[in-house]
C-alpha cells in the first residue's frame, strides 16, 4: 500500500524502513487492541445464525493473536490473512477466500471494512460493503 501511495502521490519513500517501523508501532500496541462494542453485539447476535469470517492485511500471526487476546476465536472460525492470498486488497482475493471456506456465494456476503482499500476490495469481490469506523456502521 505504501508503494502505491508513493507512487500516485510522487513521493520517495524508503519502503522498507516505513514498513518495519509501521511493524513496531503495531506490535507495540498489538495487546490493547478491543472491538467495539456494537461490533461485539453483532458478532454475538449473529454467532451460529450466519456464517463468518475474517479477511486481514494483517499476517496470520499477528491476526490469530489479536483474535485470541479479545476473544473473537470463539466466534470467527474463518481467517484469511496476508500469509494467505498474493493480491491483496484492494484486490478482492481475500474476501473472495473467506466466502470460499464459508461455502457462502460472495453476492450473500456483508464485509464491514475500516478503509476506502477494503471496501474497494469487497466491492470487487461483488459483496455488499459497510465501512466500520470507530463502531459506526456506514454503507457504501
Amino acid at each position: 500500500i505504501v508503494a502505491m501511495l508513493a507512487e500516485q502521490h510522487g513521493l520517495a519513500i524508503d519502503i522498507e524502513a516505513f514498513a518495519r517501523r509501521k511493524v513496531a508501532l503495531y506490535l507495540e500496541r498489538i495487546d490493547s487492541v478491543s472491538v467495539f462494542p456494537a461490533m461485539w453485539e453483532l458478532v454475538k447476535r449473529c454467532h451460529g445464525k450466519v456464517p463468518m469470517g475474517i479477511g486481514t492485511g494483517s499476517t496470520r500471526e499477528h491476526a490469530a493473536h489479536i483474535l485470541r487476546q479479545t476473544g473473537l476465536d470463539a466466534f470467527i472460525p474463518v481467517l484469511v490473512s496476508a500469509d494467505d492470498v498474493t493480491n491483496h486488497k484492494p484486490y478482492p482475493d481475500t474476501f473472495l477466500r473467506v466466502a470460499e471456506l464459508l461455502g457462502a456465494n460472495p453476492a450473500n456476503c456483508l464485509v464491514f471494512e475500516d478503509t476506502p482499500i477494503g471496501i474497494q476490495a469487497g466491492k470487487a469481490g461483488g459483496m455488499t460493503t459497510l465501512l466500520a469506523t470507530e463502531g459506526a456502521l456506514q454503507r457504501v
